[in-house]
């Protein structure tokens, strides 16, 4: 069996991209729906055939026919890491085969074939982008095959006798690769993809005749090969809905405390009011940099820090519910290291401020799994005097 150079190209790319990992994966895990369209290409190579009349070998020309497809099947994704994808399919797609192959002019044989069924798995790498898109580049692997007529012809004074007709039920291995796109925030993907069903064997004899015209007997094997290009659309019931991302505007400072009334020099200036916050910096998907939205709360902080007295500095990090569990974890401590850095190099001594984890837990607008919320990407930052908890 020819080793099919598309398929392992396909299947080393996704292979190659599964370490890159991100916070959220738009395509849709779960069941789903499909439809295609597309064109076939096959081939039907005819063995040498053995007359028992003559006891001779015949060579016979290959038979070839290009035309029309389409179909429709189903599959289900499994979701291996937020960037590896695999999945099975299954699918019967309607066609039209018919191979001739002769022997001269006089006598040969057609082979047909109206629909190819295929179960295969996939595998493959998913890339998200910023608009809820979403795409798939992915190798497929299986078993594929159909119904196959085969009739032995002969033409005598311009007629066609059909001499003997066979039929068997075909199955071989097929491998091929594809792409698909899932429209921004939809269940809806379009999709393209290449097939290759090769070594569909079917042996066959024939018997002698009661006709003694075409009294013989033929022997043989017919190969064939098929070439299926397709595009079509699917549609998910399980997973969710890729989101439509809606940035909340960043809150305004706190208004800066009223100037102090003019006092006489015998009574004591009132002590300045600590603003213990919570002061909340936000954070771009996936990212842990201080955005320039975030300096200015920060510079805030800084200013309202003076008036507390060298009070303790606690930081909250959290992250929204889009990917994996403990990857978020992780990067909310990521995001409230980076608040930190900002304090101690504005002037905040760095052994009064302790840091705290959360990861998903404590969402401030809570959502389901998987959901990109902004207000949920955040890091908090509170004032505690010298007791208090």
């Amino acid at each position: 069996m020819k080793i099919f150079p598309p398929a392992l190209i396909l299947g080393g790319f996704a292979l190659a991209q599964a370490a890159q990992a991100s916070e959220n994966t738009n395509l849709m895990k779960g069941p789903y729906i499909f439809a295609h369209a597309g064109w076939t290409k096959s081939t039907t190579s005819y063995d040498t055939f053995y007359s028992s009349d003559d006891a001779r070998a015949y060579e016979m020309t290959d038979g070839k026919s290009n035309n029309a497809a389409g179909g429709v099947g189903f599959g289900y994704n499994f979701k291996i890491s937020p960037a590896l994808l695999a999945g099975v399919e299954a699918d019967i797609t309607a066609l039209k085969l018919g191979n001739r192959g002769a022997h001269f002019t006089s006598t040969g044989f057609d082979l047909n074939q109206k629909w190819l069924a295929s179960a295969r798995a996939r595998l493959g790498w998913n890339h998200d982008y910023a608009n809820g898109s979403s795409s798939l580049v992915y190798a497929t692997l299986g078993v594929g095959g159909g119904r196959q007529n085969l009739q032995h012809f002969h033409i005598d004074d311009g007629l066609e006798h059909v001499v003997q007709t066979a039929r068997k039920d075909s199955i071989g291995l097929i491998m091929g690769g594809g792409l698909e796109y899932q429209l921004p925030a939809t269940r809806w993907r379009v999709r393209a993809e290449y097939l290759h069903a090769n070594d569909n064997k079917m042996d066959f004899v024939k018997v002698a005749d009661s006709d003694a015209l075409y009294a013989s007997s033929h022997f043989g094997t017919a190969h064939t090969r098929l070439d299926l290009v397709r595009i079509g659309v699917a549609y998910a019931f399980g997973g969710r809905k890729a989101e439509t991302i809606i940035t909340p505007p960043t809150p305004p400072a706190p208004p800066p405390p009223p100037p102090a009334s003019p006092v006489s020099t015998e009574v004591a200036a009132p002590a300045p009011v600590c603003n213990k916050g919570p002061f909340i910096v936000y954070f771009d998907w996936n990212k842990a940099d201080i955005t320039p939205e975030a300096s200015a709360v920060l510079d805030t902080a800084v200013a309202a820090y003076g008036n507390c007295n060298n009070a303790k500095i606690l930081l909250a990090g959290y992250a929204d519910r889009s990917g994996q569990t403990s990857y978020n974890l992780g990067l909310s401590q990521r995001r409230a290291s980076a608040v930190r850095s900002y304090l101690s190099g504005h002037g905040v001594v760095d052994g009064v401020i302790a840091s705290e984890n959360y990861g998903e837990d404590k969402p401030r607008l809570p959502t389901d799994e998987g959901v990109r919320e902004m207000q949920n990407r955040r890091v908090e930052i509170t004032f505690k005097s010298d007791g208090e908890e």
